[in-house]
């Protein structure tokens, strides 16, 4: 089995059909193709079907991908080894992460650890539930995860790195307490939600739960950047981090605050013995950011 067969099973796996594989790979369909066909071989094992004009996944090939990713994964922390030696003069870190973090409070310290290696490669993958971070840093998809506790893994050690105060935000004219809004006040709101699991969605839903009192969800949007353009709508009202309504329009919503107050706590993700430098570095810096 050839390093670059697991490449082109991964293309195809992600990009759906053997088509984009190849051309988001560069390479020539029917040697992509070929491949394909000699690791099934050695395998043993039917790795996708055909249906239509794309490739679906079966069961066999479902389990080659967490394995494949790990080895992918594990070539490029060998890479990034070698370029510890120079002072981290190289490499590539990924991060999976909440949409909400990626505005608060990824960009600071992306910004702070490329000015100390700014030749390493930072590239950021959302996801929308705390789940699925998890289980790309347990498939060695990602060098580390940026989400919210409580996690739920044995397989990943946490990082606590800072406490968000979610706050309220309502449409411009809105009829609720300029003040603090209480949560027997919010039982009264029609609210634009993200999905099950989001971060911010449960935070709100346990505080409501233990105060005894309903959440009425109008709208539930797959999609973080969909909330706000709701909210502005008129469709209803939302809870969000401070730092992401900080960047909502100013034309059209207004920021509340809650009583009491709900907060999430922020954290980082990575394997138990993470190998990869650059991963190491990033975790000792926000550590230091947030002791």
């Amino acid at each position: 089995m050839e390093f670059r067969q697991l490449e082109f099973f991964l293309a195809v796996a992600q990009g759906g059909s053997v088509t984009n594989a190849a051309r988001n790979l560069h390479v020539a369909q029917p040697s992509l193709s070929q491949s394909l066909r000699r690791l099934e071989r050695e395998v043993g094992a039917t790795l996708f079907e055909r249906v239509g004009r794309g490739m679906r996944i079966t069961a066999a090939g479902e389990a080659l991908l967490g394995p494949a990713k790990r080895i992918v994964r594990e070539r490029e922390d060998a890479r990034a080894a070698v370029a510890a030696v120079a002072g981290l003069a190289g490499g590539r870190i990924k991060l999976a992460s909440l949409p909400s973090l990626t505005v608060d409070p990824l960009p600071v310290m992306i910004g702070q650890f490329r000015a100390e290696y700014p030749l390493v490669r930072v590239t950021i993958a959302e996801s929308q539930r705390v789940e699925e971070i998890v289980e790309q840093v347990e498939q060695g998809a990602c060098d580390l995860g940026v989400a919210s506790t409580p996690v739920h893994s044995g397989d990943v050690v946490v990082h606590e790195v800072g406490v968000q105060r979610l706050v309220l935000l309502v449409p411009s004219g809105y009829p609720a307490s300029h003040g603090k809004v209480s949560l027997e006040e919010m039982a009264t709101m029609p609210f634009v939600c993200g999905p099950v699991g989001g971060s911010s969605r449960t935070a709100l839903e346990d505080a409501m739960v233990s105060a005894g009192l309903d959440l009425a969800i109008v709208v539930e949007a797959e999609s973080t950047e969909a909330i706000v353009p709701l909210v502005v709508a008129r469709n209803g009202v939302t809870l969000i981090p401070e730092g992401l309504a900080a960047t909502a329009p100013r034309a059209g919503v207004e920021v509340r605050a809650t009583e009491p107050e709900i907060t999430r706590t922020t954290a980082f993700l990575h394997r138990p013995g993470m190998s990869s430098p650059p991963a190491r570095a990033f975790v000792a810096m926000a550590a230091q950011l947030h002791p």
